[in-house]
């Protein structure tokens, strides 16, 4: 089976579940699904959220200081042809150089 490593940034969380309910057939959604069908092909998301990277900084205690990037990142597995992916979705792609989860064994 193929799959296909996929990383979205949407401007915030409203958007990435309007991107979720496009998944459900067009039923409005709580929270994203952590796997389902579309028109055939199977997939996973992983629900991200904020991330954080460090400031360099650190508190009195010598803790790291980390500062929130902007937006809300969901990463995917899509089971078919990249070229298969809605065009909803594909909008909010990104192409990180050094992805910072993993999912399912694999770096997201």
């Amino acid at each position: 089976m193929q799959q296909n490593a996929i990383y979205l940034h949407f401007p915030d969380r409203a958007a990435a579940l309007a991107m979720g309910a496009a998944l459900a057939g067009g039923e409005r959604v709580e929270r994203l699904q952590p796997e389902g069908v579309y028109v055939g092909t199977y997939w996973r998301m992983d629900d991200i959220g904020t991330l954080y990277r460090p400031t360099g900084a650190v508190d009195g205690e010598g803790a790291p200081l980390y500062e929130a990037l902007a937006g809300y990142y969901v990463n995917m597995v899509w089971c078919g042809p990249v070229e298969t992916l809605p065009d909803a979705i594909d909008a909010f792609r990104i192409y990180p150089d050094t992805p910072f989860a993993v999912q399912a064994g694999r770096a997201s």
